[in-house]
C-alpha cells in the first residue's frame, strides 16, 4: 500500500482528533500542490484499526469456521466493508499527492508528475505483489510453472494478494481522470455555477467522480480491471474526504449510518447476487446494496476509531497506528500464522515482526514493502 499521506485538505475535512499529531502540524495550512513530508497518523490509526479488521476476517473464514464462515454473522458483518474501508483510507492517501493535477502549471510539467506518480505506484505496489506472489508460488509447493503462475495471478488477482493490484489500477485510472479534468481550462465567467465554485479541488474531484461512473461499464475485467470497476469509486470518495466524520457533527447526525447499517446488514449474503439474501423481501436497493453497506459500515468504523482516539491512553494510538504503517507486511503475512494461538493477536504479532525486519534489509524492503529505507 502506497505510504504517503494526506493534504491538509484531507485533513481539515476527514481526521477528527489531533492527539496522534505532531502540534506543528495540527493547525498547518498546506500550499497549493505542496508535500507534506510528515505522516498523518491519525490515518495511520484508522488503517491499524482496518489491518486488524482483516486479520479477523480470516480468522473466522480460515480458522473459527472453515466450513460456514458464510453464516457467521462476524464474518458477514466484517467483510460487508472492511476492504472497502481500505480502499477509502487509500483514497485519503491520494489527496496528498492529487492537487498537482489542478495547478495551473504547464501540461508538460503535469505529464512528468503524471509519470512519476504511476512510476512510484508500481514501485510500492506492483513489484510487492509479483515478489509475494512468487513466495506463495514456492510455500505452497505448486507445479503448475511459475511463469504461468504469475500470468494466472493476473487474470485472477485474487489467488494472491489483489488488494495491491486494486490500488494501482485505482491510483492509475484516477490519476489520470484527475490530470484531464485538471488540463480543462474553464473560463472565467463561468467559474463559479449558482453557489458553486467551479474551481475548487472538491468541485472537480466531484467532476472526477461524475465522469469515472459514466465511463467505467466501458471498462474490460480482465487482467483484473474488474477490481478497479469495483473499489475505484470508493477511492475517489476517499480522496474527497467524507465529510460526515468531522468534528463538530450533531450526535444524531452521526447514529444515521449506524442505524442503517443495523438495518441492512442481515440482508448481506456474500454469494448472492448484489451480497442481498432477500430477507426484506426485496432487493429495494438493487445493485447500490452492497456499495451503500459498505459504505455505511466505513463510517461507523471511522466514527468508532474517532471515539478511541479522544479516549484511549497514548500507547493503544501509537500502537495502532504503527500496525497501520506496517499494514502492507501484516496484510501479505498473517495468513500464514493464522493457527497459532491465542488467534488473531499472535499473527499479527509475528507478522509485525517479520515486517520490522525486513524492512531494515536492503533490496528485500524494496522487493516486499516496496520501500528502499525505514519508514520517517
Amino acid at each position: 500500500m502506497d505510504h504517503n499521506y494526506s493534504t491538509a485538505l484531507f485533513i481539515k475535512n476527514f481526521s477528527l482528533s489531533s492527539r496522534l499529531k505532531p502540534p506543528q502540524e495540527c493547525d498547518q495550512l498546506m500550499p497549493k500542490a505542496s508535500i507534506i513530508k510528515t505522516r498523518d497518523l491519525n490515518l495511520d490509526f484508522y488503517k491499524g484499526v482496518a489491518i486488524i479488521l482483516v486479520v479477523i476476517g480470516h480468522t473466522l473464514q480460515y480458522q473459527l469456521y472453515p466450513d460456514s464462515f458464510d453464516s457467521s454473522w462476524a464474518f458477514k458483518t466484517i467483510y460487508s466493508f472492511h476492504m472497502p474501508l481500505f480502499i477509502i483510507l487509500s483514497g485519503a492517501v491520494a489527496s496528498k499527492w492529487l492537487m498537482v493535477y489542478f495547478d495551473p502549471m504547464p501540461i508538460g510539467r503535469k505529464l512528468l508528475i503524471y509519470g512519476d506518480r504511476l512510476k512510484k505506484s508500481a514501485i510500492r505496489l506492483l513489484i510487492p505483489f509479483v515478489s509475494w506472489t512468487i513466495i506463495k508460488y514456492y510455500a505452497w509447493g505448486m507445479d503448475t510453472g511459475l511463469v504461468n503462475y504469475l500470468f494466472e495471478v493476473f487474470r485472477r488477482p485474487d489467488n494472491s494478494l489483489w488488494f495491491l493490484l486494486a490500488i494501482f489500477y485505482c491510483i492509475a485510472i484516477f490519476s489520470t481522470l484527475c490530470l484531464l479534468i485538471g488540463s480543462i481550462t474553464i473560463p472565467r465567467r463561468t467559474q463559479k455555477i449558482s453557489c458553486i465554485d467551479v474551481n475548487s479541488i472538491t468541485t472537480k474531484l466531484f467532476i472526477v467522480l461524475i465522469l469515472w461512473l459514466l465511463i467505467k461499464k466501458f471498462l474490460p475485467d480482465s487482467l483484473g480491471l474488474g477490481l478497479a470497476k469495483m473499489y475505484l469509486t470508493y477511492f475517489i470518495l476517499g480522496s474527497i474526504g467524507i465529510k460526515y466524520v468531522t468534528r463538530h457533527m450533531d450526535v444524531s447526525l452521526r447514529l444515521i449510518p449506524y442505524i442503517l447499517f443495523l438495518f441492512l446488514i442481515p440482508a448481506w449474503d456474500r454469494v448472492k447476487p448484489n451480497s442481498y439474501s432477500g430477507i426484506y423481501g426485496a432487493n429495494f436497493l438493487g445493485s447500490a446494496y452492497p456499495f451503500i453497506v459498505a459504505l455505511l459500515g466505513s463510517l461507523v468504523i471511522l466514527d468508532l476509531s474517532n471515539t478511541l482516539i479522544k479516549r484511549v491512553p497514548q500507547i493503544f494510538l501509537t500502537t495502532l497506528a504503527y500496525l497501520g504503517k506496517m499494514s502492507l507486511g501484516i496484510y501479505a503475512l498473517h495468513t500464514y500464522f493464522l493457527q497459532i494461538t491465542p488467534i488473531i493477536l499472535t499473527p499479527i504479532i509475528i507478522s509485525l515482526g517479520i515486517s520490522y525486519i525486513i524492512l531494515w534489509i536492503p533490496g528485500v524492503n524494496f522487493l516486499l514493502l516496496g520501500e528502499g529505507k525505514k519508514f520517517n
